[in-house]
């Protein structure tokens, strides 16, 4: 999944757009490939444009959902690594099944706790805390740094192979369906039909020929 989304934000990161809204409702899983990719980039934002200024510095509305925002673009800073953060956020929460908002964090150095709830390899716990970090520059700064960092793990990880789904039942208006349906019903009818013709003959009274009476010789 990292893999996946980090190869989508690193054409946008190369372009200095900010995504600003990763998270779980906002991937979906192609069908064509099993792929996981992104999806609505209403969000998006290019850096250096649409900026306000307040008090000497630049600053843009913040928007984006709570819980996957990072520290700096809910105060209007975004970042690429704020991008980061979320995507962090987002892995976190498909390992533990807790949405981000209800994972505690550290009173000292407000980092996410979440290692006691799931039981991962150390490279992958660190790379987790690593792009979650309170301060963005302690975080992999864009998609080409992280893509870099999970690049080991998942060359030596055995991955299952993602089946693509079946194709689609066809229609019920299709002339192979119509055709199928009819014949079944006919079969059915038949069926029916035999099962109750079988019934009458088996209540039917036995009758027996009259028995002559011997001449007597």
């Amino acid at each position: 999944m990292l893999d996946d989304i980090l190869e989508v934000l690193q054409s946008a990161h190369q372009q200095n757009i900010i995504n600003r809204d990763i998270q779980p409702s906002n991937l979906m899983r192609r069908n064509s490939d099993g792929r996981i990719v992104l999806i609505d980039f209403g969000a998006v934002k290019q850096i250096g444009s649409q900026l306000k200024y307040s008090q000497g510095q630049r600053q843009t509305v913040p928007i984006g959902t709570e819980g996957y925002m990072s520290n700096e673009q809910e105060n209007g800073h975004p970042k690429l690594c704020s991008d980061i953060y979320a995507v962090g956020m987002t892995a976190i929460q498909a390992l533990t099944g807790v949405f981000p908002h209800q994972l505690p964090k550290n009173p000292n150095t407000l980092e996410v706790v979440w290692r006691g709830r799931v039981s991962v390899s150390p490279k992958l716990a660190d790379i987790l805390d690593k792009t979650v970090r309170y301060q963005w520059q302690q975080r992999y700064q864009s998609a080409d740094e992280g893509l870099s960092a999970i690049a080991p793990l998942v060359a030596s990880s055995t991955l299952p192979t993602i089946v693509s789904p079946p194709p689609p039942w066809p229609s019920l208006n299709s002339p192979r369906i119509k055709k199928l349906l009819i014949g079944l019903v006919c079969l059915g009818i038949v069926g029916v039909a035999g099962i109750f013709i079988a019934q009458f003959v088996r209540t039917q009274p036995n009758q027996q020929p009259t028995p002559v009476p011997s001449t007597a010789l």
